[in-house]
């Protein structure tokens, strides 16, 4: 699927691999997507002169259920 991030003021599209089941009445969608802080003008962390600091790469992983209005 695409999707598009927003963080920090900057958006960016990505295609994310997805992997898409039913399950009787629900639908899952599992996937997930690396992010660089700096592609959204994000500078990492750091202090002590680099020797305490947080990486630029962001993982995200997602699982979203889907049921119909009404269902549980």
């Amino acid at each position: 699927i695409t999707v598009r991030v927003t963080l920090h003021g900057h958006s960016r599209d990505y295609v994310v691999p997805t992997a898409i089941a039913r399950n009787g009445q629900r639908l899952v969608a599992t996937g997930g997507l690396q992010l660089q802080q700096t592609r959204f003008g994000i500078r990492p962390y750091s202090v002590l002169g680099g020797g305490l600091r947080v990486a630029n790469r962001i993982d995200v992983a997602f699982h979203l259920v889907a049921v119909p209005a009404g269902g549980s």
